[in-house]
């Protein structure tokens, strides 16, 4: 065949390539959902009664019969703990992880602080009420001088403390029952609906009722958005309100379904989410409009910042994207969920069972979507180009060349044996890190082609060894940047010496194949070169 028609066809069937590859790119991104696993699992040996998580994800508690625990993330010991006087009722950490606030089933409240001992807790005061209380809340602003609010409610009254006594700060009482309380992110609003639809919204730090209006029926959820600017409310009827506090008016008001049991709200109000007694979920948007149902929800979860919805359905816990048509990720479950916690960005959520704790950390560099249908792809476009390339060989241009000098295929041979070890190591494609792959690919073939090319022995081993640690070490330097681009709560330096590190950490392992596929195939080639220099002498 002629180069003309050769180029002709190689053009061709790149366009072909090119617009296939596209098209199902964006069916994966869009259509699919990629199976995930938990990165963390924590198990203990009774009933976990609450769970709570800080608001950064870097720290957790929960109570576990009288006694309630303290832990960092991912730390497989408890680093504080301390028994009540009888079995836990609830439990919640501050967002400077440094307060606890937790009641027992006899309704004795208790605050605490960090203590001097490895497992002790400071426990800075009792409450003791001879009434069936909850906790509404707990907010803790400052990092020296700091403030702590805790809300309390009874059947009747409200009571909001501080960390400095046992004497609440304010104290408020209904004519009609307390059926819903609540503290906003940072306690500028204290909100109280009740039996009779009052809704009531208190000014916490100057401990006084700012207004309060009337909604149609018994107020059954509350939520505020993380700046204290709108809230929502939902009600026994199924309607639901979005208020806008500073200005004291009604902005829309719904009625989607039956009973609202729970109600979230993103910052400025971008999305509203509601779950109704007959579990369907419904998404507003700024205007009031719904933009999305999910239906036969068990239990729910959006936080302020994030653009995820996490929730269960028949078996199967999902992150969806509201964007998307299906769920970013699905996770099987084989018992019922008792908690969904997740920090402010939704980049750790925490699912609490009956007797054990998972994390998932979400991958910001995987893409969206089936990562089985991903890896299908990226085969596929391999084949492409070994069929474009072959192409392009058979017209004697530079991959002619460079396929004769064999440079590349010594390459390409250590990158494929580094590409099996991640597999093997990772226990398959649902495991597979993106910047484990790449040192894996990449340092493996470096090292192969650097060992091969020196004609191995130590001298070849030892370039080949250095080069593959100093590619790794550069690629996870690369990550660290991208990792702080993308909202890494580390700043720039950690970011890039943290994963270069863990870089080099993986580097080192996968340049000790690249050495040992470099020696296996170093005869071969170094026959092939001295035949060449013969033929061409």
């Amino acid at each position: 065949m002629e180069k003309r028609r050769i180029k002709l066809l190689a053009l061709s069937l790149f366009i072909i390539f090119f617009v296939s590859d596209v098209a199902a790119a964006s069916y994966i991104f869009s259509n699919t959902v990629r199976k995930n696993s938990p990165d963390w699992i924590y198990e203990t040996d009774s009933d976990i009664m609450y769970s709570s998580l800080s608001g950064a994800g870097d720290a957790f508690v929960y109570g576990s019969g009288n006694t309630i625990y303290f832990h960092y993330a991912l730390n497989p010991k408890a680093t504080r703990k301390y028994m009540l006087q009888s079995g836990v009722k609830q439990v919640l950490v501050a967002n400077d992880i440094k307060s606890l606030a937790a009641l027992d089933v006899e309704n004795n409240l208790y605050c605490f602080r960090y203590g001097g001992g490895p497992e002790l807790l400071t426990l800075e005061y009792m409450v003791h009420f001879d009434e069936n209380v909850e906790i509404g809340g707990m907010v803790v602003l400052g990092t020296t001088a700091q403030t702590t609010r805790i809300l309390v409610n009874s059947e009747r009254s409200i009571y909001i403390f501080s960390s400095k006594g046992e004497e609440p700060v304010l104290v408020w009482e209904f004519e009609d029952d307390i059926s819903s309380t609540l503290i906003s992110h940072y306690g500028d609003y204290v909100l109280v609906g009740t039996q009779s639809g009052g809704l009531y919204f208190f000014r916490t730090f100057e401990e006084a009722l700012e207004w309060q209006c009337i909604c149609d029926s018994k107020i059954t959820s509350l939520a505020v958005s993380p700046f204290a600017e709108f809230a929502l409310i939902g009600c026994d009827d199924g309607s639901v309100y979005l208020y806008n506090i500073k200005d004291r008016n009604l902005l829309w008001k719904r009625s989607p379904g039956t009973h609202i049991e729970e109600a979230y709200i993103r910052s400025g109000a971008s999305e509203s989410l509601v779950l109704d007694s007959n579990s369907d979920a419904y998404l507003f948007d700024r205007t009031g409009m719904q933009t999305r149902i999910i239906k036969d929800v068990e239990i729910l979860n959006m936080a302020y910042w994030s653009e995820y919805i996490s929730y269960s359905v028949d078996g199967k816990f999902y992150m969806l994207r509201e964007n998307r048509a299906v769920a970013d990720w699905e996770y099987e479950i084989d018992e019922g969920i008792r908690h969904i916690n997740s920090n402010y960005g939704s980049t750790l959520v925490m699912l609490t069972f009956k007797d054990r704790i998972m994390l998932f950390y979400e991958d910001q560099i995987i893409m969206m979507g089936s990562r089985f249908y991903w890896t299908l792809l990226a085969f596929l476009i391999l084949a492409q180009f070994f069929v474009l390339g072959y192409l392009f060989y058979l017209q004697k241009t530079w991959i002619y060349d460079m396929i004769h000098n064999r440079e590349f295929l010594e390459f390409f041979i250590g990158a494929i044996f580094g590409l099996i070890a991640v597999l093997i190591i990772s226990g398959g494609l649902e495991d597979i890190e993106s910047i484990n792959i790449i040192i894996g690919v990449f340092t493996a073939g470096i090292a192969s082609w650097q060992c091969s090319r020196t004609g191995g022995g130590l001298i070849g081993a030892f370039v080949g060894y250095v080069t593959g640690l100093f590619g790794s070490l550069a690629i996870g330097a690369a990550f660290g940047v991208y990792y702080w681009l993308g909202g890494s709560e580390e700043n720039i330096l950690s970011s890039i010496f943290g994963t270069a590190f863990y870089g080099g950490l993986l580097g080192a392992f996968y340049s000790i194949i690249g050495i040992i596929i470099g020696l296996v195939i170093k005869d071969y080639f170094e026959e092939y070169r001295r035949k060449r220099k013969a033929a061409k002498a």
